[in-house]
């Protein structure tokens, strides 16, 4: 995450634009030059470290940048104290041996270390190394996980536009149509962040609006809200089409201004992508339900299912009647734990729609199926599409 002096965010006619850096070569190979100065440095000081990045990044008129991509790869590179003795405790009893030849010389100071090096059982250069081993310029710097110039290029961009997020009322997100595993994977990262967020449906029945609040909007400024904000758009950045929009005020007292993102605006995540791997027995067991289901129409579409406001449902397969109207929908649930399998089932008979069937996998599980209640279809390597079909008749016609 980027500082404060180092955001380049404008807000003119109340319109917020970050200023991104391009994609050209000359960037790439400036950041490229960055990375391998601070991999090069692997085993020195920190202090040695900061002032070489100070010496390359210090110059021209735009060091705001360069300084930029440094404090993130800066954000990706170890740094602690490299030696084995605590320093806190190797000084304290440097000191209160040191009390009795006050003032020091060098010749008593040597004596003093060579002392208390017995008693660490180190060396007096091991014990002199380790008395201010854990200053911030005295500490060691170590791996880099950052190696491509393209990627940090990249990652300097998602950075301006989370300072945006940082400082914004609200955020809006529409999305265009996801497919289930997406829109759940969204609703898990919004979960995970702990964000205050309503959903809705767009007007064209297809895609799903999420409202989230920023941290401004809060009663009292949240900057750990303001973080968990900023760390979710690169969640957001892995789901196919959609749009942001933000309310962007710099500080208290300025104006407010729009801030919009697009899915083809080219910014890229650094979050892996985990979460929304299809099955092939799913993706068989939707083409076996298209044939058997015929005229009926099988989607795979995201479509959230609120649970009366407890929390909300998407399932993995949609069933509609093009004739009349009717709809029945389908989870598949491969992992599960006994106590939170029951739990989700509770609350679905209770809040969620009648004509929803789950699917559970029984097959590798180290617990017992709880009682389950209703339309539930067990499989053990994979689902039945006749019975499942069955199920998916009788629960529409409720």
């Amino acid at each position: 995450m980027l500082t404060s002096d180092l955001v380049r965010i404008g807000a003119r006619g109340g319109v917020a634009k970050p200023s991104y850096m391009k994609h050209s070569d000359r960037n790439i190979e400036r950041a490229q030059c960055i990375i391998d100065l601070v991999r090069a440095h692997e085993g020195a000081t920190k202090g040695e470290l900061d002032a070489a990045l100070k010496a390359e990044t210090g110059q021209g008129t735009d060091w705001r940048v360069q300084r930029g991509l440094a404090k993130l790869v800066l954000d990706k590179t170890e740094v602690g104290v490299a030696s084995k003795l605590n320093p806190r405790d190797v000084r304290l009893a440097v000191f209160e041996a040191a009390t009795a030849h006050h003032p020091v010389s060098m010749a008593q100071r040597a004596a003093v270390l060579a002392d208390v090096a017995t008693r660490f059982k180190a060396t007096p250069e091991q014990l002199d190394a380790a008395l201010y081993a854990d200053l911030a310029a005295n500490q060691q710097v170590g791996p880099c996980t950052m190696k491509s110039g393209e990627k940090l290029v990249h990652r300097y961009n998602v950075a301006l536009a989370q300072a945006v997020l940082l400082k914004s009322k609200w955020m809006r997100i529409e999305l265009v149509a996801p497919n289930s595993k997406r829109l759940r994977q969204l609703l898990r990262f919004l979960k995970f962040h702990r964000l205050m967020y309503t959903v809705e449906k767009l007007s064209d029945g297809k895609g799903v609006a999420f409202k989230v609040d920023g941290p401004v909007s809060l009663i009292k400024h949240s900057s750990r809200y303001g973080l968990a904000l900023a760390n979710f758009l690169p969640a957001l950045l892995l789901c196919e089409e959609w749009t942001l929009t933000a309310d962007y005020q710099r500080k208290a007292g300025t104006r407010h201004a729009l801030f919009t993102l697009k899915s083809t605006d080219g910014l890229v995540s650094h979050y892996r992508d985990t979460g929304t791997w299809v099955a092939p027995e799913e993706t068989a067991l939707a083409k076996r339900l298209a044939q058997l289901a015929a005229p009926w129409k099988v989607s795979k579409r995201g479509t959230l299912l609120n649970l009366d406001g407890r929390d909300h449902v998407v399932p993995d397969i949609t069933l509609s009647d093009p004739e009349t109207g009717a709809k029945a929908y389908v989870e598949v649930i491969w992992r599960w734990r006994k106590a939170s399998l029951k739990k989700r089932w509770a609350l679905l008979q209770k809040a969620g729609p009648k004509n929803l069937v789950l699917a559970v996998c029984t097959s590798g599980q180290d617990e017992e199926l709880p009682d389950l209640l209703g339309p539930v279809h067990t499989f053990k390597g994979v689902p039945n599409a006749r019975a499942l079909w069955k199920l998916v008749k009788e629960s529409a016609a409720r």
